[in-house]
């Protein structure tokens, strides 16, 4: 049985969220979430040149990615489309940067609407509902939690490790990614 390690990365300027997967690659399946990471950056309280703070903001970003890039085979990314402001648009450009540097894995693009109908069902699936979805198949993953009324309940925030999770199950269902699979089998067999 053949085993990649897949990350599943959920970019945002603000909430970048990252799932560090285990996939079997003879039944094309995520057999297990190793880990989950949601990296937070937010503007400084302080007086701060907005670029200045913006580019501490995007190594903060580079540093996590290239720590998970670097442990994992392949990466999924769910490529954020379309923007309603300039500043959305620029959240949108940091990304396509971060994403574009990785040049010593494969990276495998799915779109929002893929990932929604590949573990969902629907393009219309809400943001509880990719919570709810990607909980109930990996429960054991290191969720965010917090106690309300004495019990431990999910916060929003994991709805960027859940797309995270969601773009591998939608990646792994690609063209892309069977003929990297179909490759690298041929490659072991050749070596």
């Amino acid at each position: 049985m053949a085993i990649l390690r897949v990350l599943g990365v959920d970019p945002a300027f603000a909430n970048f969220g990252f799932a560090v997967t285990r996939v079997c690659t003879d039944f094309m399946k995520v057999i297990e979430v190793d880990h989950l990471h949601l990296r937070h950056t937010q503007r400084a309280k302080t007086k701060t040149k907005q670029s200045t703070d913006d580019l501490r903001r995007v190594r903060e970003l580079a540093r996590d990615l290239r720590e998970f890039v670097n442990i994992c085979d392949v990466i999924v990314v769910e490529v954020p489309i379309g923007s309603q402001s300039a500043n959305a648009m620029k959240s949108v450009g940091i990304c396509y940067g971060l994403i574009g540097a990785i040049h010593n894995k494969p990276v495998i693009e799915v779109d929002p609407y893929a990932v929604k109908l590949a573990t969902v069902g629907t393009r219309t699936a809400s943001k509880d509902d990719m919570i709810q979805w990607a909980h109930a198949r990996y429960p054991y993953a290191n969720w965010i939690t917090r106690k309300l009324k004495g019990k431990e309940t999910l916060t929003n925030a994991n709805e960027h490790l859940a797309d995270a999770i969601a773009a591998v199950t939608a990646g792994i269902e690609t063209q892309a990614f069977k003929q990297l699979v179909d490759t690298l089998k041929t490659s072991r067999r050749e070596s």
